[in-house]
């Protein structure tokens, strides 16, 4: 087990929402790799959840544009598209 997901799984224990946010956006760089798109993209739905819990706008665009990144990495243009968007209205 590497160390980003010995911090994500700390991160969950303890149950601190905002904590669990900025784990899951670092790890994104520590496992940047084509292999891990897939993961990556998931991982920026559930930073987007709890930006919408916490009210952090901050959060979510970082989160936007980690999404952004990974499904260009996807192939999924529309899905880029979206976040692109989405993204622009936070800013």
């Amino acid at each position: 087990m590497g160390l980003s997901e010995k911090a994500l799984h700390i991160a969950r224990a303890l149950g601190d929402l905002e904590t669990l946010a900025h784990v899951l956006l670092a790890r994104d760089y520590t496992i940047t790799a084509p292999e891990n798109a897939k993961e990556r993209f998931a991982a920026t739905a559930e930073v987007l959840d709890l930006a919408e819990g916490l009210g952090d706008p901050g959060i979510a665009s970082r989160a936007l544009s980690l999404r952004f990144k990974a499904a260009m990495e996807l192939a999924d243009v529309a899905e880029a598209e979206r976040s692109l968007l989405r993204n622009e209205k936070l800013v």
